[in-house]
């Protein structure tokens, strides 16, 4: 897994670097229906390290530009205090947003940690 995702960060920070993933291990292009083999989750995030994150910055936006594209970040918000905050997160199951949410080279580089939940409406 983290191999494919140091693939995955390489091919995105440098497009001359083909991306080795096969069409199963890219995200499924899904409905944005609720129902069977559909969920919404929400994943509270921390920086662990903002001193680091510069570097690393511009790579981030573009992955959770991307992300949001997708359907699998269907919204991001920043805690007003301090460094951290939420997604609301679309996908197929918990595990294939996971696997989404953690391709951001925060996530890949350790400076963020994230916490996904599924949830339903009451």
């Amino acid at each position: 897994m983290l191999l494919l995702q140091s693939l995955e960060y390489r091919a995105r920070a440098n497009p001359a670097v083909p991306d080795m993933r096969t069409k199963e291990q890219r995200w499924p292009q899904t409905a944005s229906l609720i129902g069977e083999g559909h969920m919404i989750g929400i994943a509270k995030f921390s920086i662990a390290r903002p001193d680091a994150l510069a570097p690393h910055l511009d790579d981030e936006m573009r992955v959770l530009g991307e992300l949001k594209a997708e359907g699998v970040i269907k919204s991001a918000y920043r805690r007003a205090a301090g460094p951290g905050g939420y997604f609301l997160l679309e996908g197929p199951s918990i595990d294939a947003v996971r696997e989404r949410v953690d391709t951001l080279p925060f996530v890949i580089e350790k400076l963020m940690t994230v916490e996904c939940d599924e949830v339903y409406e009451i």
